[in-house]
């Protein structure tokens, strides 16, 4: 099915409908790095660091997860 934006008053437009394709990879690919540095960074740390700032280890995916995609509410 063809998206909205891909649709012009000539018709279907192939070449817009590719760059949104690609864009969206590209978006994709940008998340999942920064979703692996923030979980990274998060890892990095000792359990006492984590105590400190109120995190246990268990929940760093949730967190990493939470802060690049916003699925969840965090309370941090």
């Amino acid at each position: 099915m063809a998206n909205v934006d891909n649709i012009s008053a000539q018709g279907f437009n192939p070449v817009l409908a590719v760059s949104n394709v690609f864009n969206g990879l590209l978006e994709s690919y940008r998340m999942s790095r920064e979703f692996q540095a923030t979980f990274d960074e998060l890892d990095r740390l000792s359990d006492e660091d984590l105590a400190d700032i109120g995190i246990n280890r268990y929940d760093i995916t949730r967190i990493a997860h939470d802060a690049v995609y916003g699925d969840g509410v965090s309370a941090l």
